[in-house]
């Protein structure tokens, strides 16, 4: 499923991630995407640019800094960023604590007490189903949710307030998440940027698998934006 998932948001079949080593594909956007999962890697991007990389080593091709490098470096080509993909298809089934659905009052207020940069990674700007985890008196310690993914993913963000981290808060949010995607069907992703142990940890405490990574580049000249680029 996590296959299918990222296939569609490639715009190729699944079968793409059957095969070994890299697998090429033209795609008229303003950067070059990079999937791998299993033994394959795929890579995404303008014509102009995909037929250089062909035959670089994959260690290049997963790291974002290696690959804008490789593409003629800033101004022609600026890293976004290299993200480890998780996935997790068992219940967490933990203890969830005051968790409830999270309005837009809720993320406003985890909003400013977090800086810019930690909520733009987080994505919960862009998930369609949040949650919230209170302290004792009612204050937002947490929210997470996920958004769904060709109907296949539930792709999971979560954000944690400053002044609550380390008390389980996360956790307990991002349980009530997994466990809600996994009741509608879904696998749930959790996309990390690497280096983000913390996150790393979160992860699998709640019981997701590494399985593979996604980095992505910016070009300069665009024709059309990648929705896929974004990492979170």
């Amino acid at each position: 499923m996590a296959r299918r998932a990222w296939a569609n948001r490639l715009g190729t079949s699944p079968d793409v991630f059957e095969h070994d080593g890299l697998v090429m594909l033209a795609r008229p956007w303003d950067s070059v995407v990079v999937v791998e999962l299993g033994r394959c890697c795929v890579v995404a991007g303008p014509v102009t640019v995909i037929d250089g990389p062909a035959h670089v080593d994959r260690r290049v091709m997963g790291d974002a800094d290696s690959l804008a490098a490789l593409l003629g470096g800033p101004p022609t080509a600026r890293a976004i960023g290299t993200a480890d993909l998780w996935f997790t298809g068992i219940p967490v089934g933990a203890d969830l604590g005051d968790t409830t659905e999270a309005t837009d009052a809720d993320l406003a207020t985890l909003r400013a007490d977090c800086s810019p940069a930690e909520f733009d990674e987080s994505g919960l700007a862009e998930l369609s189903r949040r949650w919230v985890s209170r302290t004792a008196a009612g204050a937002v310690a947490a929210s997470a949710g996920y958004a769904p993914w060709a109907h296949t993913l539930a792709h999971v963000g979560v954000l944690s307030a400053p002044p609550h981290r380390g008390q389980g808060h996360a956790y307990r949010a991002a349980a009530r998440a997994v466990d809600e995607a996994l009741a509608e069907g879904l696998i749930a992703q959790w996309r990390c940027r690497v280096g983000n142990d913390a996150s790393a940890r979160l992860a699998q405490r709640l019981g997701f698998t590494w399985a593979g990574r996604q980095t992505a580049v910016r070009l300069r000249q665009a024709e059309r934006r990648d929705p896929g680029s974004s990492l979170g």
